[in-house]
Parts: structure tokens; C-alpha cells; sequence
């Protein structure tokens, strides 16, 4: 009854780095956000799903696989909000070999409270855009992102909106890269189906790690409507790089953004990869 926060400061989450280590994921929350982050970090990461398996995308998956071959690719749970702003520390998406995750120097949404955004004036509305009956953003309410980003860094409503055009588009893009390997994602459990009409493609389900890796990806960040706001920079590389798998089945940034159709994303992420 006091309004005392019940956990302030370090989190322990639900799962680990990696499958070796001994002990759960503890992140320094900063400011108030710890009990934000209990929830929104979600409930595991590519180790979860993988397990001891090397990460190798070109594994072939098999009945006998860990994980084994179903049509989940779901180890994240939702609204993963904490898990892409901490992503050095959740390892939440599945990281293809020989690519770089880090964050720029610049980047500084680790170093704020959940709540520094979300709860300006101390209210609970958790709102940091407005926007009108068709979803466009018409004001940024947060006065902490106006704050920081300013002068050289502002980001005016303009800009916000056509980072998440960006998004949306690029996981347009994202899906019909899987529809087109033969992976149809749904709203339902377990989310995926295999829908190719291509025997070679639908006979094994997942044929290999890179392609449930890449899948794992999408229903991670289908599901993190904000992550171009949260991590952009960890998001664009998430998705270009399992793009770069699907098309061709090798890192070799291969990827090729239909501008016509996808004007948004060829834009947006232009900056990812090499």
C-alpha cells in the first residue's frame, strides 16, 4: 500500500545465454523498468530453442534434432520490448555466424527506465506516440524522447512514422521470403505451417537450423511491434541477415529488396548489412 516498487534493479529472467551456462540471464535494470522487464524480456532466446546444437545454419534438421522438427518457433513468447533493448545481454534472436550484433557506442536505450518513456508525469498510460483512427502517429508524447533525441539525433514525427513504415515493410518482405521456402506464418499456435507445394522443401519441415533460425526471428519480432523504436539497429540486422539466408541459403549479403513493392524496407534497410 506504500507504492513501493517490489523489484527494483537487477532481473533475473527466465533462461539463459547459452545452453552451457549455469546460471539465468541477470540484467541491470536501470531506473524503475525491472518489474517491466520481468514480463517483456519474454520467456527464452535462441538457446532456448536450440538447446546444446552448435550454431550452425546449414544443420540439417531431422526427427531425431534438437529441437525437434515441429512447427514451432516460438521461444520468445510476446511483446518482447526488454529482450530487444537488452539484446547484447538476452541473445534473444538467432545470430547467423560471422555477423556482428553489437550495438553502435551511441546507443543509449539500456541506459533508461522503462518507465523514463513510458510513463511520463507518472501516469499509467504507458503511451509514447499518439496516434489517429488509422494508426498513423501524430504526436510523440514522451518527453524523454524528445530529450535525447535533439539536434543532429531529433527525431520529429516524420521521421518516427517512416521508421515504422520501414519495419512493417521490411517484415512484409521478411514474410514472403519464408512463404516463398515454404513457411506459412499464422496467428495460431504453433504459428507456422509448411505450405510448399515443392516436395523437396515440404517433406522435412524445417530443412535446416538457418531456416528455423530465420523463422524464430520473425515471430519474434512479428510479435515486438516496436522493436524499430527499441533496437533498430539489432531489428535491421536480425532480418537482413535472415534474409540473406532464405534466398540462397548462404551469408553472403545476397539480399535483394523489391523496391517497387517494398519501397519502405529496400530504404530502411539500407544500412544494415555489409
Amino acid at each position: 500500500e506504500t507504492g513501493a516498487l517490489r523489484v527494483e534493479g537487477n532481473m533475473t529472467l527466465d533462461y539463459k545465454a547459452a545452453s552451457t551456462d549455469s546460471s539465468n540471464i541477470v540484467i541491470n535494470v536501470p531506473g524503475k523498468g525491472a518489474v517491466c522487464v520481468s514480463c517483456h524480456a519474454g520467456r527464452g532466446n535462441a538457446a532456448t530453442l536450440f538447446g546444446a546444437s552448435t550454431i550452425d545454419p546449414a544443420a540439417v534438421l531431422s526427427g531425431t534434432t534438437t529441437p525437434k522438427n515441429s512447427a514451432t518457433a516460438t521461444a520468445t513468447h510476446y511483446l518482447g520490448a526488454a529482450a530487444s533493448i537488452f539484446a547484447a545481454q538476452t541473445k534473444t534472436g538467432y545470430e547467423y555466424p560471422g555477423r556482428s550484433y553489437a550495438a553502435p557506442v551511441y546507443f543509449e536505450h539500456n541506459t533508461l527506465g522503462c518507465n523514463d518513456c513510458h510513463m511520463g508525469g507518472k501516469n499509467h498510460k504507458f503511451e509514447v506516440v499518439e496516434k489517429d483512427s488509422k494508426g498513423v502517429i501524430t504526436e510523440i508524447k514522451s518527453q524523454k524522447c524528445l530529450e535525447c533525441h535533439s539536434g543532429p539525433y531529433a527525431m520529429p514525427v516524420t521521421k518516427l512514422r517512416e521508421e515504422e513504415k520501414g519495419f512493417e515493410d521490411a517484415i512484409a518482405a521478411f514474410n514472403d521470403a519464408l512463404i516463398a521456402q515454404g513457411y506459412t506464418y499464422t496467428t495460431a499456435y504453433p504459428y507456422f505451417l509448411f505450405t510448399s507445394t515443392d516436395s523437396a522443401k515440404a517433406a522435412l519441415k524445417w530443412r535446416t537450423q538457418g531456416d528455423l533460425g530465420a523463422a524464430h526471428n520473425f515471430n519474434f519480432l512479428k510479435r515486438e511491434p516496436g522493436a524499430y523504436a527499441h533496437n533498430r539497429f539489432y531489428t535491421k540486422r536480425l532480418i537482413y541477415d535472415s534474409l540473406d539466408w532464405l534466398d540462397n541459403n548462404q551469408m553472403d549479403n545476397s539480399v535483394v529488396i523489391n523496391s517497387l513493392k517494398y519501397p519502405f524496407a529496400a530504404k530502411w534497410l539500407g544500412d544494415a548489412r555489409p
